[in-house]
C-alpha cells in the first residue's frame, strides 16, 4: 500500500512540476511590468524606460494650474520687493561671484526695476505649450525634482528666492503631470502596453526555446 501511495505521489509531483519548455521560457522572459509609479521618474535615464507610445503624447496644459503658479511666483517676488542689501543673500545676488566682478548695487537695481512692473514679469513657466511632448515635460520635472531633493538633503542651509521658486515649479509640474495622466487616460495605456508587451515577450521566449530544440 505504501509503495502505491509513493508512486501516486511521484506521478503527482511530475504532473504539477514545470515542463522543460516552461522552465526555458521563464528563464528567457525579459518582461518588466510598467507601473504608474515609473511615470514619476527622478532620473533622466529612466525616462527612456517608458514606452514611446506614451512619451510621444502631447502635453495638455491646464490654464488654472498655470495661473496659480504664475500668481504664486509673482507673490513670492513682490514679498521681496524692493530688494535691499538686507535681503540680497536671499535673492541670490552675486551668489556665484568667484572673481569678485559682480556689482551687488547694480543687481539690486535690476531686480527692483523688473518687479516695479509686474505685468512685464516672466513667470518662468518653461515655455511649455500644447505641442510639447511628455518626454520634454518629464525632463523638466526630473531637473526640478533633483533640485528639491538637494534642498531636503541640506535642511539647515539658508533658503534663497530661486530655491523657493524651484519648490513652486516642482509643485506645478507634479500637478500638471497628474492632470495629464488623467486626461490622457494613461492608466489604460499602461494596462494595454503591459498586455501587449507580456504577449510579445512570451512569444519571443518560446521562439528562443524552440530554436534550442525544446518543444
Amino acid at each position: 500500500m505504501k509503495k502505491i501511495l509513493a508512486l501516486l505521489l511521484l506521478f503527482g509531483i511530475v504532473g504539477c512540476s514545470q515542463s522543460e519548455l516552461e522552465r526555458c521560457v521563464d528563464a528567457n522572459s525579459r518582461f518588466k511590468e510598467l507601473t504608474l509609479d515609473m511615470f514619476y521618474v527622478n532620473d533622466y535615464d529612466e525616462i527612456d524606460l517608458l514606452p514611446k507610445s506614451i512619451l510621444d503624447l502631447d502635453i495638455i496644459l491646464n490654464n488654472e494650474l498655470e495661473e496659480d503658479y504664475k500668481n504664486a511666483y509673482v507673490e513670492l517676488g513682490l514679498k521681496n520687493y524692493p530688494a535691499t542689501k538686507q535681503n540680497a543673500d536671499y535673492l541670490g545676488f552675486c551668489e556665484f561671484d568667484l572673481d569678485n566682478s559682480c556689482d551687488s548695487d547694480k543687481e539690486i537695481n535690476k531686480y527692483n526695476e523688473k518687479w516695479s512692473k509686474p505685468n512685464e514679469i516672466d513667470a518662468g513657466i518653461n515655455a511649455l505649450n500644447s505641442d510639447t511632448d511628455i518626454r520634454f515635460f518629464l525632463s523638466y520635472y526630473v531637473r526640478s525634482e533633483s533640485m528639491v531633493n538637494i534642498q531636503k538633503e541640506f535642511p539647515n542651509e539658508p533658503s534663497t528666492f530661486w530655491l523657493d521658486v524651484e519648490l513652486l515649479e516642482n509643485d506645478y509640474l507634479i500637478k500638471s503631470l497628474d492632470y495629464n495622466i488623467e486626461v490622457n487616460n494613461i492608466p489604460k495605456l499602461i494596462k494595454d502596453f503591459n498586455v501587449d508587451a507580456k504577449k510579445n515577450n512570451q512569444l519571443n521566449a518560446t521562439g528562443i526555446c524552440n530554436a534550442q530544440g525544446i518543444y
